[in-house]
């Protein structure tokens, strides 16, 4: 009997790799099963192009392509065949008495109310909430880009012109019709008709009504210097420190050796190379005797007086509110300069004065006068002129 061995093992399996110099995917998703609306009837005798399907919205469409009967940015549906619905009737209707108060006119006190929807809130009925600083820190003038003293100027002339209309009821209308221009002149001729009737009994303080006058100077733009520029200078420390002469002294002598006091901007490359700006300040040699320092013309000294470079300082310049300005006392009146430009001075470290230390500091100072440019004559005639006008 003759026995066959069935050798089961699969004939297509290899002990060894399987390579394979052709890119494949071996995750291709299984085949799905027949979906007939994807089928193409191949040898039917109605072609496909022959078949169509009835479709309201068909019709919508061509009728729009073709007719182009409405805008496309209507924001309603509408339906081309049935407009009839959308179009206004030949008769009005009677209307709902609800709705007659959307006709009626406005009255003078809503126009008055509606006119007054743009204005800026009256801040003092609220001053307690700005001003509290666990709710908010900073003051009145960083929220309403007023300074708090021109707010309460703006508030003291605001409650005159109230307790002047009410006297006259007419002045409102006459304010109301005048223009900010005419406000202003009308503001300024009030003032000096004010000042006018000032007396030393009737003169108080803003602030502290237990000071009293004893004299009244009159006060007059300063037409010599108000052309130039003018700065005002804090320092983080007493400026004098360390000034041999000087440190030691009174108060007054201080006060003089800073009156004849330069400052001199300067720009030197840090240990980085990177531009370091500062400013220098500048005393005379003799700063005891600095009453006596006179800066000539360099026609008179060639030389020029000689000054002490004393320190370095870091700076930052402030712009301040418009209306700062510097008065000096004369003998028999006061005048002003403006003075809107404020510089804060900080003592500059040792280690940060340059690429090689002091390779870069002046080894004499000499102050001698020069003649004005064209230039800057111009600008000075210029607002001269301005404060003239």
């Amino acid at each position: 009997m003759d026995t066959t061995v069935v050798d089961e093992t699969n004939r297509l399996k290899r002990e060894t790799a399987f390579l394979c110099p052709m890119q494949f995917r071996n995750n291709l998703p299984p085949p799905r099963a027949l979906d007939w609306k994807l089928l193409r009837r191949k040898g039917s005798l109605v072609d496909d192009d022959m078949m169509a399907e009835h479709n309201v919205a068909l019709l919508y469409d061509e009728l729009r392509r073709s007719t182009r009967m409405f805008s496309e940015d209507l924001g309603i549906n509408l339906d081309p065949i049935g407009s009839d619905a959308f179009r206004a009737a030949r008769t009005k209707g009677e209307i709902h008495p609800d709705d007659l108060i959307l006709l009626a006119n406005d009255s003078a006190k809503d126009k008055e109310t509606k006119s007054g929807t743009g204005r800026k809130p009256d801040v003092n009925k609220a001053m307690w909430l700005m001003n509290t600083k666990y709710i908010s820190e900073g003051g009145l003038s960083l929220k309403t880009g007023i300074s708090e003293k021109s707010n309460l100027i703006l508030k003291r002339q605001r409650e005159l012109r109230e307790e002047e209309e009410k006297l006259d009821p007419s002045l409102r209308d006459y304010n109301k019709s005048l223009s900010e221009r005419e406000k202003q002149i009308l503001a300024i001729k009030k003032s000096f008709e004010a000042a006018e009737k000032l007396t030393l009994e009737t003169a108080t303080h803003p602030r502290n009504k237990s000071l009293k006058p004893i004299s009244v100077t009159s006060v007059f733009p300063d037409f010599k210097v108000w052309p130039q520029n003018f700065v005002r200078l804090t320092f983080d420390e007493d400026p004098t420190l360390d000034v041999e002469g000087v440190s030691d002294a009174a108060e007054n002598l201080k006060e003089k050796a800073m009156q004849k006091a330069l400052v001199k901007p300067m720009m030197v490359e840090d240990e980085a190379g990177r531009p370091d700006k500062f400013i220098a300040l500048l005393l005379p040699k003799d700063a005891a005797n600095a009453e006596n320092v006179k800066i000539l013309d360099e026609n008179e000294n060639e030389n020029g007086t000689e000054y002490d470079w004393v320190r370095e300082y870091k700076y930052a310049v402030k712009t301040e509110d418009i209306n700062t300005v510097c008065f000096y006392f004369g003998k028999d009146r006061v005048t002003y300069a403006d003075l809107n430009t404020k510089i804060t001075c900080q003592k500059k470290a040792k280690s940060t004065k340059g690429r090689e230390g002091q390779a870069w500091k002046p080894v004499s100072v000499h102050v001698k006068k020069r003649k004005r440019t064209e230039e800057e004559e111009e600008k000075r005639a210029g607002k001269l002129a301005a404060i003239e006008a």
